[in-house]
């Protein structure tokens, strides 16, 4: 081996270039065991998950509120049954027809809970100080953990944790998926603004798309820390964030184009829950009763005559959807992308993996902005940007 100045390296010198080389090497090694472990954990516990359910096994449900109820209800429509609820209530009693239980009757059984609650750290630990022995299975609040994992899937999120560029990244993703796990006290966020990155800088000549742009948050949080962008193309389908949406648009000193239509694969008109709630947003069912229109990124792009320098989507569970609809700008012109990642247990490797196989040159840096299950977002920045 030769220096830069085409000396060959010998003695001491040799030895802590091997030296170097060996902490490298035990480093990248030692973490790919880690995650290889990891994702191990997360397949078995997806499938035991599955298994509890489907052998008709005693299993009890933590929490009362919505996702609960949505917990509760696919189980139901898997043909089973929960055996009951539990709450931070005083006394027993009957909820959706099931025993309503205390912490206190729970503290000391083995008995598996799924905790269906926003709150899933809090509870989950303070289940551990009572001394509760049973598995702990974190609901995720859009109730998609009742999908088997297959092993092709453990692949795509190994591949995922190789592709991160950074060590942080790598971390963060090791930590999200212990708490889907239930080891629920790993997870922490990230030292950044939710969208901003330092390692996916904007510009001031960045044309930016703001899917599911909400009320304007993420506009606003521009304006708070002094980003500014050339304009905004900002997407919200349910009317009444929009209007807010707008009437903000209107005020801030960036150029915003509000769009009061949801992001898709095409241009079509889809039909949302009423029931669902502003908190997690309109998702698809073809039963609904509130239609919204919709338009693919690559439509719009084509009909206003733009070219977006940044993709940004929270559109709660329809990512891969629009992904499909802006395949030839991420495949041509490689923009720089905040795609969330937690709107379904399946997102966290299949969304990678898609964006992957349209641009193979994308950057991949991982960020989470909240301490539970929400907020995981995907940063990606071409190598040729």
């Amino acid at each position: 081996m030769s220096d830069i100045n085409g000396r060959g390296k010998t003695g001491r010198h040799q030895n802590q270039y091997s030296q170097g080389c060996f902490n490298i090497n035990q480093k990248a090694y030692l973490m790919n065991s880690v995650i290889t472990h990891q994702v191990e954990l997360l397949y078995a516990k997806s499938n035991r998950l599955i298994d509890l359910i489907e052998n008709k096994s005693m299993f009890g449900i933590f929490g009362t509120g919505k996702l609960a109820q949505d917990c509760y209800a696919k189980i139901k429509e898997m043909g089973h049954t929960a055996s009951f609820f539990v709450d931070r209530n005083e006394e027993d009693g009957i909820f959706m027809n099931l025993p309503l239980k205390t912490i206190k009757y729970i503290s000391q059984k083995n008995i598996p809970l799924l905790v269906a609650s926003t709150w899933a750290k809090e509870i989950t630990l303070d289940l551990i100080a009572t001394g509760f022995k049973g598995e702990v299975f974190v609901i995720d609040p859009f109730v998609t953990v009742f999908e088997r994992m297959k092993i092709n899937d453990t692949k795509e999120l190994i591949g995922f944790y190789a592709s991160l560029e950074d060590d942080i990244s790598k971390k963060t993703l090791c930590d999200i998926i212990s708490f889907r796990c239930g080891d629920v006290d790993k997870i922490s966020t990230s030292s950044y603004p939710q969208y901003m990155s330092p390692n996916v800088l904007y510009s001031s000549s960045d044309i930016m798309i703001d899917g599911g742009a909400y009320i304007g948050d993420t506009i606003q949080s521009l304006d708070c820390h002094n980003v500014f962008v050339r304009e905004i193309h900002a997407f919200e389908p349910d009317l009444e964030n929009f209007q807010a949406l707008a009437l903000y648009g209107n005020k801030t000193k960036l150029k915003v184009v509000s769009n009061n239509l949801g992001l898709w694969s095409s241009e079509q008109e889809l039909k949302f829950s009423a029931n669902d709630t502003v908190s997690y947003g309109r998702r698809v069912d073809e039963e609904g009763g509130v239609a919204i229109h919709t338009t693919s990124i690559d439509g719009y792009v084509n009909s206003h005559g733009i070219e977006p320098t940044i993709i940004k989507l929270d559109i709660e569970g329809a990512e891969m959807h629009a992904l499909v609809g802006a395949k030839n700008i991420i495949a041509t012109k490689k923009p720089k992308l905040a795609i969330s990642l937690y709107h379904s247990q399946a997102d966290l490797w299949r969304i990678p993996a898609f964006i992957r196989s349209l641009n193979p040159d994308y950057l991949f840096y991982l960020g989470h902005h909240r301490s539970n299950w929400m907020e995981t977002v995907l940063y990606a920045q071409s190598k040729v940007s």
